[in-house]
């Protein structure tokens, strides 16, 4: 059961159907009743109706201003829950859910834990002293108005801050994937600003300053970037890692030599991400990485309140 139907769910649908062929059955809770039929997928339109379909597990992917209501109906079905990012927009009620969702497997969507050159660093940082690491530095810029071709960006969820929208929500990938490889800071800075070109609501700018015991790392993030760039820096005292997360690549600019170069890509990762969810629930384990309960840590660095 997925819970919206807007492009990332579209994503989820289609690793679904890779993954399980023609024996998935599909079903979406959706909002609007003029809607367009989905094909091999069943619409429901509350739900009560939808319970009746008896899922295996539910996928939550409608707008992050929802997420909260979303999950508070889906406490007593008792199923596993897959959580698309961020968890929410606002920190309320995110510690009492977080008692009442103990005892059910939930999974908080990141999906650049599973790119390729992100899992290769994780297993290499374990081959590395890194307490010779120096500093970290994140960076991922892009252009709002290329991400939906087909809407004007300033009505787009992404744009509106009531919604979820704002960049430090839409692109907490990257402190997820720094918490993944490097665990949680010990203090943690941001600044989060609206005052590009791009004239929207929403936080078009957000740095974040996070300290760790041996070194510092930096998270700099925005949508106004006209060529999209999403790196990874890792300065050690005497090596620099240049993650290149765009074309799935690792150099190592002293010795001027690529320690990986993938083939995979970002698109790829969505059916990584739905196998390794499904996993847990089909062998019934509870003990899964990026739980609400670690998603909703990352989300209190990213959030002013």
């Amino acid at each position: 059961m997925i819970i919206g139907y807007g492009s990332i769910a579209k994503k989820h649908i289609e690793a679904l159907k890779n993954i399980y062929g023609e024996k998935v059955e599909l079903g979406a809770l959706r909002h609007n009743l003029n809607a367009s039929d989905i094909q091999d997928v069943t619409s429901f339109y509350s739900y009560e109706e939808s319970k009746n379909f008896n899922p295996d597990f539910v996928i939550i992917s409608n707008p992050t201003s929802e997420h909260i209501t979303s999950i508070n109906y889906l406490i007593n079905w008792k199923i596993p829950i897959f959580i698309e990012k961020p968890l929410s927009h606002t920190l309320s009620h995110i510690d009492n859910l977080s008692h009442r969702l103990r005892n059910i497997l939930t999974y908080t969507a990141c999906n650049l834990r599973f790119l390729g050159c992100i899992n290769f660093m994780k297993n290499f940082l374990s081959t590395i002293d890194q307490n010779n690491i120096q500093e970290i530095n994140i960076y991922c810029g892009s252009y709002l108005p290329d991400w939906r071709s087909n809407e004007d960006f300033r009505q787009s969820y992404s744009a509106i801050p009531n919604l979820g929208g704002g960049v430090h929500l839409d692109l907490i990938h990257e402190i997820d994937y720094l918490i993944y490889l490097f665990g949680f800071p010990t203090k943690s800075l941001r600044l989060l600003r609206s005052e590009s070109s791009l004239g929207i609501d929403a936080i078009d700018y957000a740095h974040f300053i996070l300290e760790y015991t041996k070194y510092t790392a930096t998270v700099t993030l925005n949508y106004y970037r006209p060529k999209p760039k999403r790196t990874l820096e890792i300065i050690t005292n005497s090596c620099i890692y240049s993650i290149d997360l765009i074309n799935n690549n690792i150099f190592e600019e002293v010795s001027g030599q690529y320690l990986y170069q993938g083939s995979d890509s970002i698109k790829d990762t969505y059916e990584a991400q739905l196998r390794y969810f499904i996993k847990f629930v089909t062998s019934n384990k509870k003990s899964i990485m990026n739980s609400f309960d670690e998603a909703s840590r990352v989300l209190k660095i990213v959030i002013d309140e």
